[in-house]
């Protein structure tokens, strides 16, 4: 849309200063709510290593993609001035480095107040800087100690730059745009997205203007270029980048070679599945009449005005380059990338608005009043609305053991308060040492504030058998946890909530529960007594000393967390005498729970403290009599529409495996007609199956009569599987208690619910 650079140039109206102070009032508020958060893991990693150390460091240290160097460079030189020489000091009082960050956001929105007033209208610049504002990643993003507010800040301003040349400006624009190319890419390498959006729109806008003089020679062509401001300003980027990559000498191996650049799959367009409705979530920020009202306006101005300027151009380029990419090279950038560019997306959603209030310069200075003020307290109200779900959304994480972190919710943005955490737990120690462990929590986040409190701790990212440790030398210890439920399914132990409120640190109190010796002691009495052996078979997370055969050699304790899955459980199941079942706050699946006590008589039932059912189950070896049995191993299958030879999926045994590829969603392993009639019939299948961890694809069993099913039941691959295998046997177990007619089918299929390639071998199906 060619909507006109003409900056206004009549006088300031009182109400627009009205409405402004009331916006900057909202903007500091919104600002000191965020300077007073604490220090996250990326943020604490960041100052270890890459602020609190030598200059020399910052420019040459790029271990991982933490390091914003201009950024870092920025808050090192600012730190050493201050005279905050440790990590301590800024921990008590987070606001006095959180104001630098703070300050590039005024810096843009005052910059995005300029270039909308400069594009279009004092107005546009006004909303433009509403928008921005009330726009919630923006809010989450810019003061943290990382390098996207200081991107944003250097973006528009560069873009000031950029529309004051084209307006007449002098050369020194150009260099100013170069200059503030050069930090905006030396600050973040993704920062080349941006960048390389608004030189594609100088050179389509170069491009067209030269394609209008066709009778032009060469060299008349290349004259009229050079006189191009277009021109100017995209060689004015190139040295910026190019002076931005000498800067990266140093690193620049690490820097543009790391895993975390590589690019994967081309043409992928799934992706937009992923980055769209998430980015659209954050630009929308719950404000839908306002996206109603700027989506008509801009059908208005493109209706009106049918040309493009160069500077829109610009802009949509920075809009669209970054799903270019993902498609074309195979990109993945974190979605965070994208918190750069929301000053853009402002000033392009209110940008007709603007016009059309420009273009009606004889518009009831009253009401314009009024669509301003209006504009501004629905926003505002909105953004407070919004604020106050995405703060319900972490506290339900928090209940919930959840851990929200894309572009609209941080775990680390509301209920994220490790000082006081800390601080409480502190207190908590001096009335009764114990030992502390630290579970789940980032390995950078809260260990730092332990140490500053000087709190012994031991964190299980560093020790994975801490627990185990700590309460062999201790009935009890204090837990940090991101996970204040994870512990209730520890069948051993006493769970203790200590922590006042909801916080993402939540603090525990764990005690052996007296119970375990009473469970142990059973177990052994049993094997004694009896003389057998025994399977205890626990649903809850036991401690190591349960493992493998340590309690007695006639006691096996398994867990579906320990074992191979339910498929080793269900085998070793079948060579136990007594079945000792410890049944804890989830349940098995159907099929399983079927297997698992087929020719099994209860000889003990008991409840124990803790709400658990335990009881032991003596096997009765009764042989099952199968009327009807199909069996397939695939070594003479020639496969069908469903599915290939998996030559690369390593099969089972023998040469070839059934292999569903993930855009085929079911395969039959066996259909067909029952002859008899009868008054149920009951179905059990063993099958080896690969396939995914975390699969959610299943075995379905389902009886038809008429082409209607009149019984089906599933049997999820999930609960068999075994990390370290390739493949993991699953069994499933039927009973469908009504009546089987002449003529009824009997179907077993794969259904690949995940469309996930999986694969199937040594197929076993009995019914009677």
């Amino acid at each position: 849309m060619n909507l006109p650079i003409d900056p206004t140039k009549n006088s300031t109206p009182r109400y627009f200063w009205v409405w402004s102070i009331l916006l900057g009032a909202f903007a500091c508020w919104m600002l000191w709510d965020r300077m007073q958060l604490d220090f996250w893991n990326d943020e604490l990693y960041t100052l270890k290593f890459f602020t609190f150390v030598p200059i020399s460091q910052t420019l040459t240290d790029y271990h991982v993609p933490n390091n914003h160097l201009f950024c870092n460079l920025l808050n090192n030189l600012y730190l050493k001035l201050a005279g905050i020489d440790s990590m301590e000091q800024l921990m008590d009082h987070p606001v006095l480095l959180r104001m630098v960050p703070a300050a590039y956001a005024l810096w843009t929105l005052l910059g995005i107040y300029r270039l909308g007033k400069r594009l279009v209208s004092r107005e546009t610049g006004w909303l433009t800087a509403l928008v921005l504002l009330t726009s919630l990643p923006y809010v989450w993003f810019v003061v943290q100690i990382r390098g996207y507010g200081l991107s944003a800040a250097l973006l528009v301003m560069g873009l000031n730059f950029a529309v004051a040349y084209l307006q007449g400006g002098k050369r020194r624009k150009v260099w100013g745009l170069g200059l503030a190319t050069c930090l905006l890419m030396y600050t973040v390498p993704s920062n080349a997205y941006p960048i390389l959006g608004m030189m594609l729109g100088l050179a389509f806008q170069t491009l067209g203007a030269l394609a209008q003089d066709r009778a032009l020679g060469l060299a008349a062509r290349w004259q009229k270029a050079m006189r191009l401001r277009t021109v100017h300003l995209g060689l004015a980027m190139g040295l910026g980048v190019v002076a931005s990559l000498g800067l990266y000498a140093p690193v620049f191996r690490s820097v543009f070679m790391n895993r975390y650049v590589v690019p994967g799959p081309r043409w992928e367009f799934s992706k937009l599945g992923y980055y769209l409705p998430n980015l659209m979530e954050g630009i929308v920020s719950g404000r839908w009449v306002l996206i109603v009202l700027c989506l008509a306006a801009t059908i208005w101005a493109v209706w009106r005005y049918r040309r493009m300027n160069v500077l829109w151009g610009m802009m949509l380029g920075i809009c669209l380059i970054p799903f270019v990419m993902v498609i074309v090279r195979g990109d993945n950038p974190p979605l965070r990338v994208f918190v750069v560019n929301f000053p853009v997306y402002a000033l392009l959603c209110v940008a007709a608005i603007g016009q059309w209030l420009k273009d009606r310069a004889s518009l009831n200075p009253i009401f314009r009043q009024w669509i301003l003020g209006g504009m501004a307290i629905y926003c505002m109200a909105t953004c407070l609305g919004e604020w106050r779900g995405v703060e319900d959304r972490i506290q339900a994480d928090i209940v919930h053991g959840r851990r929200s972190q894309d572009l609209y919710r941080q775990y680390f943005s509301h209920h994220y308060r490790p000082w006081a955490d800390v601080q409480y737990l502190d207190s908590c120690f001096r009335e009764e040492p114990l030992p502390i462990m630290v579970h789940s929590c980032e390995p950078h986040g809260i260990g730092y504030y332990l140490d500053k409190f000087n709190l012994s701790h031991v964190h299980e990212h560093w020790r994975p058998q801490a627990l185990d440790s700590l309460l062999s030398v201790s009935d009890s210890l204090y837990v940090l946890t991101n996970e204040r439920n994870f512990y209730d399914a520890y069948a051993d132990l006493e769970v203790s909530q200590l922590s006042p409120n909801p916080s993402y640190h939540n603090l525990l109190k764990l005690r052996k529960a007296p119970s375990l010796l009473k469970i142990r002691q059973q177990m052994n009495d049993w094997a004694s007594e009896k003389g057998d052996s025994i399977l205890c078979i626990s649903q809850s997370k036991l401690p190591a000393a349960w493992q493998g055969d340590k309690l007695d050699s006639a006691v096996m304790v398994l867990s579906p967390q320990m074992a191979g899955g339910w498929g080793d459980i269900l085998a070793k199941a079948s060579e136990k005498s007594y079945l000792f079942w410890v049944k804890g706050p989830g349940i098995p699946p159907a099929s399983v729970e079927k297997l698992l006590f087929r020719n099994r008589q209860p000889v003990l039932q008991d409840t124990i403290a803790g709400g658990y059912i335990r009881y032991v189950g003596k096997w009765t070896p009764q042989p099952e009599t199968w009327r009807h049995q199909f069996v397939e191993d695939f070594e003479e299958w020639q496969g069908s529409e469903y599915a290939g030879y998996a030559q690369d999926q390593q099969p089972f045994k023998g040469r070839f495996s059934l292999q569903m590829e993930k855009q085929h969603e079911y395969a039959d392993l066996l259909k067909i007609p029952l002859a008899e009639a009868s008054g149920s019939l009951e179905v059990e299948f063993q099958l080896q199956a690969s396939f995914p961890a975390g699969n959610w694809g299943m075995i379905v069993v389902t009886i038809l009569r008429d082409g209607n099913r009149i019984f089906t039941e599933n049997h999820p691959f999930r609960p068999f599987t075994q990390p370290k295998s390739h493949w993991q046997p699953v069994w499933g177990r039927s009973v469908h208690t009504d009546s089987i007619q002449p003529g009824d089918v009997l179907q077993v299929f794969v259904w690949n619910s995940d469309h996930q390639v999986i694969g199937i071998d040594d197929v076993t199906i009995q019914w009677k």
